[in-house]
């Protein structure tokens, strides 16, 4: 079996070689090679242009920009890349069939994580249990720009993780030392009553 995985910038379909003339290319369906002799030559191959997936990623508001969000696309081949400082990405190399495009998070654009889901405006889930596959069938899909969203937090939550409490607060915290006095057995402390 012989596969091709082509330079990412090459923007060509990666796969195999199959025994089906005249590109002997296949994207799921290799053919065996036997090789009888030292050397074998004359298995060519043309590898088809890939196909690609572009768009922009936002904020709610549709027009802040997000750079430096990973993007992926997961389907029939796998692409991934991130948004340039305007926001805009390009997954390239891609074989026709059906993907799901998901976004990552940013530390430092704080963004949501999620997947491109047509239903709603922001054309945005935060789960990617729900999600719009894109299906590349013979041209290129373009406008794939979602509207990610600042995650939402509870107030004692903050970029960095939960809010400690100040010492004078009068609720327990979870990771408040137990009071010394409290660990005693119950001898112990009888006995110092009595002294």
């Amino acid at each position: 079996m012989l596969s091709f995985s082509p330079p990412r910038t090459a923007n060509l379909q990666s796969g195999y070689r199959n025994a089906t003339g005249p590109t002997y290319f296949s994207v799921s369906t290799p053919a065996a090679v036997k090789i009888t002799s030292a050397s074998l030559t004359g298995k060519n191959i043309r590898l088809p242009a890939g196909y690609k997936i572009s768009g922009k990623v936002t904020r709610s508001n549709g027009k802040t920009v997000i750079p430096h969000v990973p993007v992926r696309a997961v389907g029939t081949g796998i692409d991934s890349t991130t948004t340039d400082s305007a926001g805009n990405y390009t997954l390239m190399g891609l074989s026709p069939g059906s993907y799901e495009v998901s976004f990552g998070h940013d530390w430092a654009a704080d963004n949501q994580t999620g997947c491109w889901y047509t239903t709603p405006a922001s054309k945005f889930s935060a789960s990617c249990a729900h999600e719009t596959a894109i299906v590349i069938s013979s041209a290129n899909k373009t406008g794939i720009s979602p509207r990610s969203p600042i995650p939402s937090r509870s107030p004692a939550t903050s970029r960095l993780g939960p809010r400690r409490r100040s010492r004078s607060s009068t609720q327990t915290s979870p990771r408040a030392e137990p009071n010394p006095d409290s660990l005693l057995p119950t001898t112990r402390a009888s006995t110092r009553s009595r002294a």
